[in-house]
């Protein structure tokens, strides 16, 4: 390809994932303009798609149209089951830019514009918090969460006047830039980013979202054992006294959090589940082969009215909704494989499976966040093969 066509549409590249990354982490207050979100992300693989066909090698290339193939089979699968026919082209072109990110080539200008916007929507999180504590109290607060849950931003809510949970749209990847932060950088630089990006997770008071740290910090152990044993158990030690210290205060927070929780959150997904699953289960051939792409399950409960939803907080079970269980095993089996073709760095590996874990509880599993995030990894894979030094001190340090 020319050298100067290959800047070019490497330019124009980078300003659609400008766009994209812009519009996915502020849909408070452009959530009514998302659609350039989505005509961005549309672009951006259209213009991708000849370096994808060209640049990878032949396997990978077969492995590309076999994937292709099977979306080709459920466009008129679930166009003959009655969906909508722009919800199917519009869950088909989800699979497959999904597939296409692994393709993409790697930028790694892409983890800077990435790691920017997350970290600004940490940091508005928490000054929204301090804003919070100092202007409004317990009693005089949900004049705030009234209001963004009328113009559908989110959630704003606590249950003890002092530490709000700020649930809205566009927080859905700042686990992920924390993860990187502390992949990339390095000394106090990795201090400040890591430490703003975390308070950002915890402000945005999402349970699944502290169950994904969790496990990225498990994985990170798991591959740091076999470089320094005995400095994690040291580690280890130092940590578990310091929560020893913290553990009752923290430990009440929870319990009233996890009550509540019970108590709202949890039963809308048992009952989502529910819903989506004996639509599923209609029959033997709908449970094999799905409901077709853009099933909508018409069904009200006295949870919540499912007619025309496509997005749940269980968005995973959705997907297993429309694609039925063999389908979903494919898809499952097509994108472990590409983890270990594309992902050759444990921390990336770590990262991804991190988030798929916390996006599986929450809408934006397999949608234009998860596109964004192996976009991100695969250049972040490049990065770290390129200074091979960076990954070794972040398993090291």
């Amino acid at each position: 390809m020319n050298i100067s066509l290959t800047k070019a549409i490497d330019n124009v590249s980078l300003c659609l994932f400008v766009i994209i990354c812009f519009f996915l982490t502020r849909q408070f207050p452009f959530k009514e303009y998302s659609f350039i979100m989505n005509l961005g992300t549309f672009a951006f693989f259209v213009i991708q798609f000849k370096w994808v066909i060209e640049n990878n090698n032949k396997y990978n290339v077969v492995l590309l149209l076999l994937y292709l193939l099977a979306i080709a089979f459920l466009i008129p699968y679930s166009i003959f089951m009655g969906n909508n026919l722009g919800l199917v082209f519009r869950f088909s072109f989800i699979l497959l830019f999904l597939m296409l990110g692994f393709f993409i080539k790697p930028n790694e200008k892409y983890l800077s514009v990435f790691l920017f916007f997350n970290i600004f929507q940490a940091l508005f999180l928490i000054g929204f918090h301090l804003i919070l504590n100092y202007f409004f109290t317990i009693d005089t607060y949900n004049i705030v969460r009234f209001w963004f849950k009328e113009h559908g931003f989110g959630d704003v809510y606590t249950y003890n006047g002092y530490l709000y949970n700020i649930q809205l749209l566009g927080n859905a990847l700042l686990p992920v830039s924390f993860f990187i932060c502390l992949v990339i950088f390095k000394g106090f630089k990795r201090f400040l980013m890591a430490s703003i990006s975390l308070l950002g997770v915890l402000v945005a008071g999402n349970f699944a979202f502290f169950l994904g740290v969790f496990i990225f910090f498990v994985l990170f152990i798991f591959i740091k054992v076999k470089v320094e044993f005995i400095n994690w158990i040291l580690s280890f030690a130092f940590l578990f006294c310091i929560s020893l210290a913290m553990f009752n205060p923290v430990l009440n927070y929870i319990e009233t959090t996890l009550d509540k929780k019970s108590e709202e959150s949890n039963p809308v997904r048992i009952d989502q589940a529910q819903v989506l699953l004996d639509d599923l289960k209609e029959s033997n051939f709908t449970f094999l082969f799905g409901k077709g792409l853009g099933n909508t399950v018409d069904r009200k409960t006295k949870w919540r009215n499912y007619q025309d939803n496509v997005y749940f907080e269980l968005q995973s079970l959705y997907f297993l909704n429309q694609l039925g269980v063999l389908p979903f095993l494919i898809f499952v089996s097509f994108n472990i494989l590409l983890i270990i073709i594309f992902f050759s760095n444990p921390l990336v590996k770590a990262t991804y499976i991190s988030y798929l874990f916390y996006s599986s509880f929450n809408p934006y599993f397999l949608d234009t966040s998860h596109i964004i995030v192996v976009v991100v990894l695969i250049s972040l894979n490049r990065y770290l093969k390129i200074n091979k030094g960076i990954s070794q001190n972040a398993i090291n340090k």
